[in-house]
């Protein structure tokens, strides 16, 4: 009967009440960003994914007799548009840019760019490697506008919008 009223300081009813009011905030917070940084990241992949369909669907429509692509194949920009949108995304992913040209691999084994398709090399001399023959690549570059979710997020300031993707594919 005496210990019947309990002074404030003893009072340990709602404890956790406060200490998940004070922790919930930083884990949603946590959660958010996890989501953005998640989201990011599949958007990203996703463009790749589309730029690598672009250039393997001009490398099918343009077969070596209409190459350099960019001049020869009239089809080539449709190709690439239709599989750059045909991701989950459709139109809101765009053709951002497409470069041809002519490259050799050098003495580093890495694609060291030779000239624009009008200058076709005679062979490789410049890259340090002449019994090869410059080969014609083809790079498409695909773009998607990204928006977090939630902006007031902490990693969305560092996310880059528009996201950009590029592939690149030998056609001859």
């Amino acid at each position: 009967m005496l210990r019947q009223y309990i002074t404030l300081k003893e009072d340990r009813r709602g404890i956790a009440a406060v200490e998940f009011a004070i922790t919930a905030p930083i884990a949603i917070l946590i959660l958010i960003n996890v989501y953005d940084i998640s989201s990011y990241i599949s958007q990203r992949m996703t463009v790749q994914t589309a730029a690598q369909a672009a250039v393997q669907a001009i490398w099918r429509a343009c077969d070596t007799a209409h190459v350099p692509a960019t001049k020869l194949c009239p089809s080539w920009n449709g190709v690439a548009t239709t599989a750059i949108q045909s991701t989950a995304f459709g139109n809101k992913i765009t053709l951002a840019g497409t470069t041809e040209g002519y490259y050799c691999v050098n003495l580093f084994n890495a694609l060291q760019y030779m000239g624009d398709v009008s200058n076709k090399p005679f062979d490789c001399t410049l890259a340090g490697t002449p019994l090869l023959r410059a080969g014609d690549y083809i790079q498409v570059q695909a773009q998607l506008s990204y928006a977090p979710l939630f902006a007031a997020s902490y990693a969305s300031t560092f996310l880059a919008s528009p996201i950009t993707a590029s592939a690149r594919m030998r056609l001859q």
